[in-house]
């Protein structure tokens, strides 16, 4: 039996021997742990922040963005 055979008999094995709900289980967990661990710049959904607009002092001017 050659290597690749072998690495798919083992992963039957272990798929069957996993129940999915709970395979699904751990895959969510996994996904959120590493989302988690992202630095910042890469995370998904990142917080938006206000755009700040200047104060003006009464005199109408356009504002800038």
């Amino acid at each position: 039996m050659n290597l690749s055979a072998l690495k798919k008999q083992e992963e039957r094995k272990r798929e069957a021997a996993y129940a999915p709900a709970t395979r699904w289980q751990h895959i969510q967990q996994t996904i959120t742990w590493a989302e988690a661990n992202l630095p910042p710049h890469l995370r998904r959904n990142r917080p938006r922040t206000a755009k700040v607009l200047p104060i003006t002092t009464g005199t109408r001017q356009p504002v800038r963005s």
